[in-house]
């Protein structure tokens, strides 16, 4: 079957009778035969059951006609076609404004030995709980209670709906054990990770789902999470949401966008396309051995890999995955590398070295962190200016515009590198010698960019550039020219 799509007569079959089989009084499915068909009495019903679709993490509420309680499939006469709301309006659009936030309904009409059977599908809130007429409810049992009687009650639902992600939608529902195999890739899962055995078969979907990668819900079966199939798909463009979120790298023959001379694009997720990523920079990354016009051979220092991979791997992680339209590009000039993820970044980008680890997608972080593509939680920065630093690169430059941009320039000496590089450098340098407990002056800065000793002027003149920026300070203003020393500006 293909992901999310409207479940066929026999799909929908399967789910009465996965229903019938429930424990009696959960409180977000309630049966009915013909009762509870009046526009105000499905309005209360939407709201206690979807908020409490929420508080027990099902991905949606169910009121159904048609199954005694006895869970018989007897049949319904109710048609909510011809039902009406208030004032006479179609039930489907009155319902739609009545309660608040707009909620997510779908009826489904299936037929099981001549007898109908209607669902009404409420999709769990994600923005706030269900209010009808301004009062909020849910189900304990089989009744309905006033969330504002029941305090910690209602902290737990606000609770519940903050956690919602776009990385923990789901992607793919009603499978069995056996799709899931096929949309998920063992080896994916598997990668870099030896403490979980290997198994194989259908009882992959039991251990993807002790691993949290899959879920199993009474009124879907076998689920996938966007972040999940991210992870270890197979192939994204199985799934609809997903088709544009794997990378797309572009080499180009100069150092502009007019010529493109090769392109790539990956179809499988992270897991199992990072590491291709990885292997086809290595062979295109700018720098390494050359021949200029006059025939010489000349060889520069390549950008080094552990940049780019903090940096990919950022890119990853962070990107908006609301944000439908855009791609994770990686685009290779022969003067820099350039890699775009969608979304604007949580914090400034002159934080991101001292900042706190703090990500949009905590799921999928963690699972390139499983994967060993990322180390330490919140290192990333300190590793990328690290590795630009030892062989005296340009900065790392961040651009955002709805999207964030970093640039990883090509080897050029200092003589070469513009005055805002120069400056950001100084600031990244100063930042991350803080964060080690490492003394920065001139002596250090000589040393990040190759400098001589007599070049001590220079290195004095671009340290007091970067605190004219704002971007560092002096530790103690008073102290003499040779015992001066910096921290960046927001230093206790």
């Amino acid at each position: 079957m293909a992901p999310l799509n409207d479940a066929t007569p026999e799909q929908l079959v399967a789910r009465v009778n996965r229903f019938r089989s429930l424990p009696a009084e959960l409180p977000w499915i309630e049966f009915k035969v013909n009762s509870a068909t009046s526009g105000p009495e499905i309005a209360r019903y939407i709201s206690a059951l979807g908020n409490s679709a929420t508080l027990n993490d099902e991905t949606a509420a169910y009121l159904i006609w048609g199954i005694n309680d006895d869970r018989q499939i007897v049949g319904t006469s109710f048609s909510w076609q011809t039902t009406k709301g208030k004032g006479n309006e179609d039930l489907l659009p009155w319902l739609s404004r009545a309660i608040i936030p707009t909620p997510q309904l779908k009826f489904l009409d299936v037929e099981i030995g001549n007898k109908l059977v209607t669902m009404l599908r409420i999709a769990a809130p994600h923005e706030a709980p269900f209010a009808y007429e301004g009062q909020r409810h849910f189900r304990q049992g089989s009744y309905t209670k006033p969330l504002l009687n029941y305090p910690k009650v209602e902290r737990e639902l606000w609770q519940k709906l903050s956690q919602f992600e776009a990385e923990t939608s789901l992607v793919a529902e009603g499978l069995t054990a056996a799709e899931v195999v096929d949309y998920l890739s063992a080896e994916a899962f598997f990668a870099n990770r030896p403490e979980v055995p290997r198994i194989s078969g259908t009882a992959l979907a039991d251990l993807f789902k002790e691993h949290g990668a899959v879920s199993y819900t009474h009124e879907l079966g076998w689920c996938i999470p966007a972040w999940s199939a991210l992870m270890y798909a197979h192939r994204l463009s199985d799934f609809t949401q997903l088709r544009n979120l794997g990378p797309r790298v572009l080499q180009f023959n100069g150092t502009n966008r007019t010529s493109t001379k090769r392109e790539w694009n990956f179809d499988e997720g992270y897991a199992l396309s990072f590491p291709k990523v990885m292997e086809l920079f290595a062979t295109v990354r700018p720098g390494g051995e050359s021949i200029d016009a006059s025939g010489r051979r000349v060889v520069t220092p390549e950008l080094p890999r552990i940049a780019f991979r903090e940096v990919l791997a950022n890119a990853l992680m962070h990107q908006n995955l609301d944000d439908s339209g855009k791609y994770l590009t990686v685009e290779i000039f022969t003067d820099r590398v350039e890699i775009t993820n969608p979304g604007a970044p949580l914090v400034s980008p002159q934080r991101f070295i001292d900042s706190a680890s703090f990500t949009r997608n905590p799921k999928l972080g963690e699972a390139l962190r499983q994967a060993h593509f990322v180390e330490q939680r919140g290192s990333g920065w300190d590793k990328i200016v690290s590795a630009l630093e030892a062989e005296h690169f340009p900065p790392a430059l961040i651009r955002t515009n709805g999207s964030t941009m970093v640039t990883l320039s090509a080897f050029r000496t200092f003589a070469l590198m513009s005055p805002a590089e120069r400056i950001q450098a100084t600031y990244q340098h100063t930042a991350l010698g803080f964060l080690d407990n490492r003394v920065i002056n001139n002596a250090s800065i000589r040393k990040r960019f190759g400098l001589k000793d007599t070049q001590a002027a220079q290195a004095t003149r671009l340290l007091n550039a970067t605190a004219e920026e704002g971007l560092i300070r002096p530790y103690d203003p008073n102290a003499g020219a040779r015992a001066m020393r910096y921290v960046p500006f927001w230093a206790d």
